[in-house]
C-alpha cells in the first residue's frame, strides 16, 4: 500500500488584533504576539486610502519584496515611511511551510510634537498688528489660547492647518497686553505648547 502522506497543520494565522487601527510614531516597532512554530515572519506595509489597500502601492521601491523578521516584530525606523494610512500585512513562515497573510490597517504619525509657526511675536498693536497667525500645523489641528496663570482664553480649529487669531477672547473682548500660552494639538492628539506676547 502507498504510504499516507499527512499533510502539514496549517500554521496559526497572525492575531494582527493588538495592531488593528492604531497610530504608531514613525520611530516605533509593531509587533503581536504569536505562539505557533514559526521561522521568520513576511510583511507588507502599503499606503491605504480610507482603509483600501493601494494594489501593488509599495512605498518602498527600494525593496517591493516583503520585510523578513525572525520574531513577531518590525521597527518602523529603517523604512522611511511618511505619516498616513498604511494597509499591514503579516505571512509566517515555519521552514519551508507559511501561513494565509493576515491584513489590517494601521496609521503613522510624526514627531510627537506639533509643528507650529506663530507670527509676529510679539504682537504690537499699536505697530498695527492686529491678527495673530498659526501656520504649518497638520491639517484638523485645533489651537487653544491661556493666559499664563492658566485662565481660558479662546480656542478655533484649523482646517487647513493654517488659522489667524483677531487677538480678541471667547466673550469677543480684545485681549490684554501680557504673555500668553497656546497648545496645539493634532488630529493624531500630538501636541505642542509655546508662548507669545502681547503688546498694546
Amino acid at each position: 500500500a502507498p504510504p499516507v502522506i499527512i499533510p502539514p497543520v496549517p500554521l496559526p494565522l497572525p492575531d494582527l488584533t493588538s495592531l488593528n487601527g492604531r497610530t504608531f510614531n514613525l520611530r516605533d516597532e509593531l509587533s503581536f504576539p504569536y505562539n505557533g512554530p514559526s521561522t521568520g515572519f513576511n510583511w507588507e506595509i502599503s499606503p491605504s486610502a480610507a482603509g483600501v489597500a493601494a494594489p501593488g502601492a509599495m512605498n518602498m521601491t527600494a525593496n517591493p519584496a516583503p520585510f523578513q523578521t525572525s520574531v513577531a516584530r518590525l521597527s518602523l525606523s529603517p523604512l522611511n515611511l511618511t505619516p498616513g494610512s498604511y494597509f499591514l500585512r503579516v505571512q509566517v513562515v515555519n521552514g519551508s511551510q507559511t501561513s494565509s497573510w493576515a491584513s489590517t490597517t494601521i496609521s503613522l504619525a510624526g514627531d510627537n510634537e506639533v509643528n507650529v509657526r506663530v507670527y509676529p511675536n510679539p504682537v504690537r498693536v499699536a505697530r498695527g498688528d492686529n491678527h495673530l497667525t498659526f501656520d504649518q500645523m497638520p491639517a484638523g489641528s485645533t489651537v487653544k489660547i491661556f493666559t499664563v496663570s492658566g485662565r481660558w482664553v479662546n480656542a478655533f480649529s484649523a482646517p487647513s492647518g493654517s488659522v489667524s487669531w483677531d487677538l480678541h477672547n471667547d466673550g469677543g473682548d480684545h485681549v490684554a497686553s501680557g504673555i500668553y500660552v497656546y497648545l496645539v494639538t493634532d488630529t493624531q492628539g500630538n501636541k505642542t505648547r509655546g508662548l507669545f506676547t502681547v503688546i498694546r
